[in-house]
């Protein structure tokens, strides 16, 4: 069984020892709704939505972060690229210096 905040996931087993998962019927099931969601719901509070947007940066060490390409591309040119090298982490560090309004968000 695994859990999140809002949900909980059920494995069966079949009679052969498979788990069997029919997705839309244990979200059906097993679904349920916290006080605090229900209460945003009832009051028709936006529960997706949040002001300022906030946006996860992808921790890592210098030249470490990860990288994502098509497998029939030159691994040797995308290492090589500039572009490679930019990630929202590293260029809020170089905006931050510049911007006063970038000095005000949080990482």
């Amino acid at each position: 069984m695994l859990r999140s905040h809002d949900k909980c996931v059920v494995y069966i087993k079949s009679d052969d020892g498979e788990k069997v998962v029919d997705e839309i019927k244990t979200f059906q099931d097993a679904h349920w709704v916290s006080s605090p969601k229900a209460l945003w719901r009832i009051y028709e509070f936006n529960l997706t939505e949040m002001q300022p947007a906030i946006i996860n940066l992808q921790l890592h060490l210098p030249g470490k972060q990860a990288v994502c390409y098509w497998k029939k591309q030159n691994l040797q040119s995308i290492v090589e690229s500039d572009f490679v090298h930019q990630t929202m982490l590293t260029e809020y560090f170089k905006m931050c210096p510049i911007d006063i309004e970038a000095r005000t968000y949080l990482y």
